[in-house]
């Protein structure tokens, strides 16, 4: 690695496709597994997981809006792409022109479409979103029955799929809540199909329902925070000691004076902060790996610095790695489950607030 790097976030490609066949080893050959890349595909970098298991190892990507769609598009990825997101009006003949399918729950949308694909002379592939109770984007089975009458009535639409999500089924398993939001699902899916005919596609399972609820899975699941973290964590982010300094007994550390040396401690500078995505919630509380040992991070995390006292670890030197989030050469970890617990967020956050504009290094 460089030196003339910083701050930087390594992408195990081994561990990201052992991931992938895992899950496609529980799932079989006959259930298509969309990989999930929204949100620089959870801070890993979209561009750089998208060619990765770009080689028929997924069927389909997901993701948030327009733009992530078209820079898959422009590195080269053909295999199918569903926008996830709010797609606006605007947007809706390019992704046609794109061969993008997206959701829809108006009927506008629907209109639009249909009479960009004529003038495009092609096809707009769409997926009705249902309302099964997590109350986000989508719409309820009796306004689901008058969309679909709507959209078999257009000619220049392609009824792709049918999806709902599931509101309760990673903080505690598969609870009643989600049984009963299959259920619904189920039963607005077989009246649709019923007056309106077979949709190619149906899909409700995320990761936890994957792997706990195969009554969900059909004949497509979203593959996200498992194609990530699964039974092999991807993502390394590391830094570097810029400086060692003594710090005399009584001195305090950084901004507010938040951290009072007990006694003459050995100080080391890193060049990362909250700009970086380092939350600042861990002033004070957090820590990093440096040579197999947990050194604390010290006083408040600054827009582009942190402290950590080195006392303890007596034989490091300036242009050292730090690693920040993952597992290091000597078994230890920090996990973004456990930096999530001590900023009382979620690991999925402390993922994705890693600034893309820090290098993705694959290896």
């Amino acid at each position: 690695m460089s030196n003339s790097l910083l701050t930087w976030v390594e992408i195990s490609s081994s561990n990201l496709t052992s991931n992938l066949k895992h899950f496609r080893r529980i799932l079989g050959n006959e259930v298509k597994i969309m990989s999930i890349v929204k949100s620089n595909a959870y801070g890993h970098g979209l561009k750089e997981v998208a060619k990765i298991i770009s080689n028929q190892k997924t069927d389909w990507y997901g993701v948030n809006n327009l733009d992530e769609a078209i820079i898959l598009r422009e590195e080269g990825i053909t295999l199918p792409i569903l926008v996830l997101g709010y797609l606006p009006l605007e947007d809706l003949k390019e992704a046609i022109r794109q061969n993008i399918s997206f959701v829809t729950y108006q009927k506008d949308v629907i209109d639009y479409a249909d009479r960009e694909a004529e003038k495009l002379r092609k096809k707009a592939s769409i997926h009705l979103k249902i309302e099964t109770g997590t109350n986000r984007l989508g719409v309820r089975k009796e306004e689901a029955l008058k969309l679909a009458k709507i959209i078999r009535n257009k000619k220049n639409i392609y009824w792709e799929g049918v999806y709902t999500h599931f509101a309760d089924i990673e903080d505690r398993g598969i609870s009643l809540f989600a049984h009963e939001q299959l259920k619904e699902f189920k039963n607005t899916l077989s009246l649709l199909e019923k007056d309106y005919g077979a949709v190619p596609f149906k899909h409700a399972a995320c990761t936890a329902a994957i792997l706990g609820f195969s009554e969900s899975h059909f004949n497509l699941v979203r593959l996200g925070i498992g194609l990530y973290l699964g039974i092999k964590p991807v993502l390394t982010w590391k830094t570097r000691l810029v400086q060692i300094k003594k710090v005399p007994k009584g001195e305090t550390v950084g901004y507010g004076r938040t951290y009072r040396a007990s006694k003459e401690m050995r100080l080391g500078i890193i060049p990362v902060g909250y700009w970086d995505g380092y939350d600042r919630k861990l002033s004070n509380c957090g820590q990093v790996l440096i040579q197999g040992r947990r050194a604390p991070i010290v006083g408040r995390i600054c827009m582009n610095m942190s402290m950590i006292d080195l006392s303890d670890i007596t034989r490091v030197k300036v242009g050292e790695e730090v690693i920040l989030l993952g597992r290091d050469s000597y078994g230890q970890e920090i996990s973004s489950a456990e930096i999530g617990e001590k900023i009382n967020t979620i690991n999925y956050e402390v993922l994705t607030r890693i600034n893309p504009l820090l290098p993705r290094i694959i290896y």
